[in-house]
């Protein structure tokens, strides 16, 4: 004990590929006084036994980018620390048996050379060549990454703690952390034993024990230790040496080259959660082999490799790993208490991410934020109800048993729902929604209509009636934080960029910025009166912004924070009809005409309190009441018998995306985060910095004051028939990449919509194209931002 110091800026709890490539990063971005501690020996809980396959092509842009700095790494790491790593490039095979995972194949080829990956279709024929032993007569097409790799966990592992020790890491294996100390919500110390060290930050990389660790001090880590077992054959005749490994996921299977064998494993639809609450202690532990389980991937590597029906079983390896309900790793800093990071559940391919983790959470370490949009691993996902180990035990298992499907929300989650109902659920199931869990609230998808199931013609609908007459939208997940007190307008000015309302009734649309001045988020802020302001946000960043407005109230006596979004439902309207249909319940004497964006009043509608809203000009939904629960339903009623009348439509969620897209508002999450300006969002209009106000990121804003981005948000229009525009698409000018997609579905006039960020260099630029589904179609690129007023002319 005598040897480990008395403080450190940052330890590191967990000597495995996650732990070893944050400390490995954080020396090499200037931070070297950091201590790694490993209770047995390095790699010993569950690095060791993983796969080792890296492939890069994932179903986010920013898994897929994380993933590249991995393989980046891994190619220079060895001649770097003179360790062994085992890297190998053999490229990687995802094969494609039936249409629909063809279109998702080439959808995510077309992503990820949006950012760069070398990605390609080939033929079954092709893909054959490279993997001699494969038989491919039900494959209809596969991907090939080239750049895609294989290495050995364990060395990998050693080479990058020998990294972070060549630049000042302190790394001391068969030491257990005993306990954290916690002081007004900052971490203050690690203990080992009676040994006390002081510290600013603590990384948990503990894997499946980072959930009981975190426990300890009231931070949740919703992960779930999950059995996962893979054999590894004898030799197989025929089989090349570094063949490509390869993902069949319409026979869940993968399967890696093994020194002239394969490593056959795969996700299974009957995973095997691991519920004992005494989690294994011993280093290097596996369990006996399960035939019975691992029959449907030998049922899939039979079919797949022919030759493993005469080929015998070398080893097995059968143990844990930890596994989210969405299949996605955590990261971040957690938002219980600050200076505590997490970087674990790494859902079987921690391996292939272990690099670029390290890397960004080591960049949020030290920098307090996001080193770019990582939102699909952010900790701040998760809500309230994952602290239930049941929840977390179901969805886990589901997402595991998913890890190969298809990916709509509506189709995948089934257990543990409905879970959060707003008061109005009742009457859009009986209309015909089809639901879709967003932070375990059951969100209308789209609605099926006259025994149409499809999403197109209801999101369809509801855009024609947008236009022409009203739309009814069910808007009540959205997270409601009222902050009160004498200093609550002062707390929300140095929160928020945006100049807000100071009038009772006033309703802002507002960002909030990072200290590096890019948009962590956004909000609606309604003031109630001088000393009640309620905060209106994006249903699932709901945790990430009630944490931001917790910081900024902590420490005062004359602001607090409290949690409103279940106290309230909104309802939102919007078309030419929808103020006819206000005016038809509320009640006259409590009417106003020609209300202005952005006010709104206090008044009575179907005999209830409400909060009458005309929306900020950059929503797309015109109206919204704010209405105690326990009045929404009958105010709900009233306003269905009043828009019978009117040609009201109820519209869903990707109705009101279409309604985006095609009016050219950006959505926070979608078309912008926190990776983003406000000048490259074509935001920054919307900040006056010019009135001395001191929000987060103003210094950061007024230094890019007045430079021209170097992108800007735009509208994309394709009008062939037969292309659909989405997200991350990229878009060409000749061979050369400008841009991106953001968003896009949406179908007005016959053409597809999305919105995309293109370089800025001048005017629109003529005679592009974007990628769809690896065909390029031509578009047309339309401004979309108007200059920020001071630029006006």
């Amino acid at each position: 004990m005598s040897r480990i110091p008395t403080q450190a800026r940052i330890v590191i709890i967990g000597g495995g590929i996650a732990g070893c490539s944050t400390a490995y990063h954080l020396a090499a971005q200037g931070c070297s006084d950091v201590v790694l501690l490993e209770k047995a020996q390095l790699t010993s809980g569950t690095t060791w036994h993983a796969a080792g396959a890296v492939g890069q092509l994932r179903s986010s842009a920013s898994i897929t980018r994380l993933i590249q700095d991995s393989t980046a790494l891994y190619s220079r790491l060895e001649a770097e620390t003179e360790q062994a790593t085992g890297w190998v490039q053999t490229g990687s095979l995802r094969l494609a048996c039936t249409p629909e995972r063809r279109t998702q194949i080439e959808a995510s080829v077309s992503m990820a050379r949006t950012f760069g990956l070398d990605a390609q279709m080939i033929s079954a024929a092709e893909a054959q060549s490279l993997f001699p032993v494969m038989q491919v007569d039900d494959v209809l097409c596969a991907a090939w990454m080239p750049s895609d790799g294989k290495i050995s966990p364990s060395d990998v592992t050693v080479s990058l703690a020998k990294g972070a020790r060549m630049r000042g890491v302190k790394i001391f294996e068969n030491t257990a952390v005993t306990g954290l100390e916690v002081k007004d919500r900052q971490i203050t110390a690690v203990l080992v034993g009676e040994h006390r060290i002081e510290c600013e930050a603590v990384v948990l990389c503990a894997g499946l024990w980072t959930r009981q660790l975190a426990a300890t001090i009231g931070v949740n880590v919703p992960l779930q230790p999950t059995l996962d077992q893979y054999a590894i054959t004898e030799p197989i005749e025929g089989l090349p040496l570094h063949a490509p490994s390869i993902r069949d996921p319409d026979h869940l299977i993968f399967v890696k080259e093994e020194v002239g064998g394969i490593m056959l494993g795969g996700y299974e639809l009957n995973p095997v959660a691991y519920t004992d609450p005494k989690l294994p202690q011993e280093p290097y532990y596996l369990f006996q082999e399960d035939l019975e389980q691992f029959e449907s991937f030998m049922t899939g590597g039979l079919h797949r490799i022919p030759a493993l029906a005469e080929t015998g079983i070398r080893s097995w390896v059968h143990g844990l790993d930890s596994f989210t309900e969405d299949g996605m790793f955590i990261l971040g800093e957690a938002p219980e208490v600050r200076g505590v990071f997490v970087g674990a559940g790494f859902n079987g391919f921690g391996i292939a991410a272990g690099g670029g983790a390290g890397k960004a959470l080591a960049s949020w370490v030290l920098e307090g934020e996001a080193p770019y949009d990582l939102w699909p691993v952010d900790i701040c996902r998760f809500t309230r109800h994952h602290r239930s180990d049941e929840h977390v035990r179901l969805h886990a298992y589901e997402g595991f048993a998913n890890h190969y499907g298809m990916g709509d929300p509506a189709l995948l989650e089934k257990l543990g729902r409905p879970l959060r109902r707003t008061p109005f659920y009742d009457r859009l199931k009986h209309a015909g929604a089809v639901f879709e869990p967003i932070a375990g609230w059951e969100c209308p998808a789209w609605f099926e209509t006259d025994g149409d199931g499809s999403s197109d013609t209801s999101s369809a609908a509801a855009c024609k009636a947008a236009e022409e007459t009203a739309i009814l939208s069910d808007l009540s997940p959205a997270a409601k934080f009222a902050v009160l007190g004498s200093g609550a307008a002062t707390v929300l000015k140095r929160v928020f960029a945006t100049p807000l309302g100071a009038e009772p009734g006033s309703i802002s649309r507002a960002l909030m910025l990072t200290p590096s001045g890019r948009i962590r988020a956004e909000a609606d802020v309604l003031c109630k009166s001088a000393e009640e302001y309620l905060v209106i946000g994006d249903t699932a960043r709901a945790t990430l912004l009630f944490e931001q407005l917790r910081r900024a109230v902590e420490t005062r006596e004359d602001a607090f924070l409290v949690d409103e979004t279940s106290g309230w439902a909104i309802i939102g309207l919007a078309g030419p009809n929808a103020p006819a249909i206000l005016q038809a319940v509320v009640e006259p004497r409590k009417w106003r005409a020609g209300l202005a964006p952005g006010t709104g009043f206090e008044t009575t509608a179907a005999l209830s309190p409400v909060w009458l809203l005309h929306q900020p000009e950059r929503d797309v939904i015109g109206w919204t009441l704010h209405v105690p629960t326990e009045y929404a339903l009958a105010v709900w009623d009233a306003i269905v018998e009043a828009g019978a009348e009117q040609g009201m439509v109820l519209a869903s969620r990707r109705s009101l995306s279409w309604l985006s897209q095609m009016a050219g508002k950006p959505v926070w999450g979608i078309d912008f985060s926190v990776e983003d300006s406000p000048a490259e969002a074509g935001l920054e209009g919307e900040i006056d910095s010019a009135n001395g106000q001191e929000f987060i990121g103003a210094e950061a804003f007024a230094g890019r004051k007045g430079a021209a981005p170097e992108r800007r948000l735009a509208k994309v229009i394709c009008a062939d028939p037969n292309a659909s525009l989405s997200g991350k698409q990229a878009i060409y000018l000749g061979d050369e990449k400008i841009g991106w997609t953001t968003s896009g579905g949406a179908r007005q006039g016959g053409n597809s919509i999305a919105l995309g960020y293109i370089r800025t260099d001048g005017k629109p630029p003529q005679g592009c194209t974007v990628e769809v589904r690896t065909e390029r179609v031509p578009v047309e690129i339309l401004p979309l931002a108007p200059a920020a007023p001071e630029q006006a002319t």
